[in-house]
């Protein structure tokens, strides 16, 4: 009460209505557990990684630099992860749900409602900061890091997080659909990032001669003199904080700057704050111009803006004309559902999904080209795995976006009541609502299928020394088999597994939005968390056996962290055929994982109907369920062909009726 009074004070009324609304939400508490057993799970594991192999106690005494790098990573990651999917509905969910015609009567102004609605996000994401705080204070207290370093890691993760959610605010005025501003802010925002670092690289000079008088020498040095490149990552907060620290493992930058003050670093940030003011002006400039957009379809409108240039280059003497896939009028015939799934919607169309695959498949042709004329083989299986993750990343947000929207779309466009009202069971309107995705799986085969089997020749091939690989055969070969069978379990089984998930999600959840960030929130989980606890027990029973310290039964940790970490679809991805024992785990992974999508796609139907109130069970040709007992369409049918036969359902029909009590 108190905190509610304080904020009326403030007059800040939306935001106390916004961060209300989420006190209630109890995805709200389960998002914040959720990172915080991650983050001291991290903690934990770091500490064990880098402590354990130390006898004395005084020897961790300055070591708090390695833990402070990685809850920087982690606090860094939270933000460029989540803060995009918690902003970009902010303005897209009252489009939906049309009532931001009744936020705009209202006494308050555009910036008023832009600002907190920007801070309704940006003061929950504050709380991922504060629930770090203790393991910060470890770190300081084991030494090795100082109290400059904690306030110039807050600051730049508070310009991030303004940085970032001003960009997601920008997706959310422009766009009408949260599914829009959802994908824009992850696809668009990394190239935003990557533009404006190109920008400030182009206008070194003029960055050198304003900002360079602030600077001190030594950060001076790195930023200018050093190497110029570093000017690049002005717009990416962790190679800032301090001479790009928490960066110099990577390729971005190359060594690390001397001491840097907390002036260097305000100072550093100032285009990061300039760029969140650029974004705030742009969502102002078009919050009014697209308040009211009819409902349209952008990647719709951009393809038949293709067409109509692919028409008007095809008319040459070459090709006269000949289309492939041509544009025709079709009419329903036994599944209306599909037909519109597949005819009507831009991710469903053979054309439309024939330039997504286009799109998929030209960078991956033009990698492909490239490695061929590598001869290293240790750079080109590192290259191949940040192809792999970014492939599997892509296919992911697809499917997460389709499989999600496809009743949570009809719910806010207020469509699903009439597709209830057709004559069909749950489980025809769920099989056939199922069908545009089912083609969307096949189109994501042919990526998947060109980038493993060049993956799999590749090892093949000799590296620069002349020397295959593997220098034992019957190790390519088994190599070969093992990422052979890999690839066909993870392409068959991983992206069917997801669609049932995402529709599910969408049944349940009462916008795409949550669906997503729900679905997301899983699949991160069951990502990361086996796959961290199972090399956390790897590590502690490797030190044991070394050590001569068995700490309980050697044998049972060392299953229990084979079981935890097979958990995990990154472990199934990775992993290489070391030892018998591989094939067997991963065997039983893909088994599990064909189980549960064999449970999901048949519980389904049942989810569905319980969700909308329909019948789950299939009817026969009289209209009963498969357990006999009449549904309540066949009731009324009965009940409406009662004047011809009454005695169908035991009702008396006129003929039987005495006269007197027909008056």
């Amino acid at each position: 009460m108190i905190e509610n009074r304080f904020m009326k004070q403030l007059g800040l009324p939306l935001l106390t209505k916004e961060l209300i609304e989420q006190s209630t939400r109890k995805r709200t508490y389960v998002v914040r557990f959720l990172f915080a057993v991650v983050l001291y799970v991290t903690a934990i594991y770091f500490f064990y990684d880098q402590f354990g192999s130390w006898n004395s106690g005084f020897s961790i005494l300055g070591k708090g630099r390695t833990l402070f790098q990685s809850l920087a990573w982690l606090e860094f990651g939270a933000i460029y992860f989540f803060l995009p999917a918690m902003t970009c509905g902010v303005l897209t969910s009252e489009k939906e749900r049309d009532t931001f015609a009744l936020l705009l009567i209202t006494k308050l102004g555009p910036w008023t409602i832009i600002l907190e609605k920007l801070l309704s996000r940006l003061i929950p994401m504050a709380t991922f900061s504060l629930i770090a705080m203790p393991l910060l204070a470890i770190a300081y207290s084991i030494g090795g890091v100082e109290a400059n370093d904690i306030g110039k890691l807050m600051w730049l993760l508070a310009v991030t997080a303004f940085q970032i959610g001003t960009f997601a605010l920008l997706c959310s005025s422009w766009f009408r659909t949260t599914g829009g501003a959802f994908i824009a802010a992850y696809l668009a925002g990394p190239l935003v990032l990557i533009a404006s670092g190109v920008f400030f690289y182009l206008g070194n000079y003029w960055i050198h001669l304003l900002l360079g008088g602030w600077l001190s020498i030594p950060t001076k040095m790195w930023l200018f003199e050093s190497n110029n490149q570093n000017v690049m990552f002005l717009a990416f907060a962790p190679a800032i904080l301090n001479g790009g620290e928490i960066t110099s493992n990577f390729r971005f930058t190359t060594a690390v700057a001397g001491p840097q003050t907390p002036l260097d670093c305000i100072v550093m940030s100032l285009p990061m704050i300039g760029m969140s003011i650029l974004n705030l002006a742009l969502a102002r400039a078009v919050l009014w111009r697209r308040a009211f957009l009819r409902p349209t379809n952008l990647m719709m409108r951009i393809f038949q803006q293709l067409d109509q240039f692919f028409r008007w280059a095809n008319n040459n003497w070459l090709t006269a004309g000949v289309e492939f896939f041509p544009g025709s009028v079709t009419l329903p015939t036994n599944q209306p559902i599909s037909w519109r799934e597949t005819s009507k919607r831009p991710l469903g169309t053979v054309r439309y999904l024939i330039r997504i695959l286009l799109l998929l498949e030209i960078p991956l042709l033009f990698m492909i080209v490239l490695m061929s004329g590598a001869a290293e083989h240790g750079a080109v299986f590192a290259y191949f795995r940040y192809f792999e993750w970014c492939l599997w990343a892509t296919a992911l947000l697809i499917l997460v976006i389709q499989s999600t929207g496809l009743i949570a779309v009809e719910r806010s466009r207020q469509t699903l009541d009439v597709l209830l009202t057709t004559p069909l069971t749950s489980d025809q309107i769920v099989r056939q609502k199922m069908a545009g995705v089912q083609r969307m799986i096949r189109i994501l085969w042919v990526p998947f299928v060109t980038f493993y089997c060049f993956k799999i020749w590749r090892n093949t091939w000799p590296d620069a020394a002349g020397s295959a690989y593997s220098p034992d055969p019957l190790s390519i070969f088994e190599q070969t088999i093992f990422d052979s069978v890999r690839a066909v379990f993870a392409v068959g089984l991983y992206l069917p597994t997801i669609v049932c998930i995402g529709f599910q999600a969408g049944i349940r959840s009462r916008s795409q939005l949550q669906a997503v960030l729900s679905l997301l929130t899983i699949l991160t989980g069951i990502c990361f968390v086996p796959f961290a606890i199972g090399n956390y027990l790897m590590i502690v029973t490797n030190r044991s056996a070394a050590g001569g310290s068995i700490v309980g039964d050697h044998f049972t940790i060392y299953l229990l962290a084979l079981s935890i970490g097979w958990i995990s679809p990154l472990r199934a991805l990775t992993a290489l055929p070391y030892h018998p024992i591989t094939w067997l785990c991963m065997l039983l992974h893909f088994g599990a994982v064909a189980s549960i999508c064999y449970w999901l796609a048949n519980s389904t139907t049942k989810v569905f109907s319980d969700h909308v109130g329909r019948c789950a069970k299939n009817l026969d040709e009289n209209g009963v369920h498969e357990n006999g007992v009449h549904s309540v369409l066949a009731l009324k049918a009965n009940i409406s062909t009662s004047r011809l036969d009454g005695r169908q359902i035991g009702i008396p029909s006129d003929h039987d009726t005495p006269s007197s009590e027909k008056k």
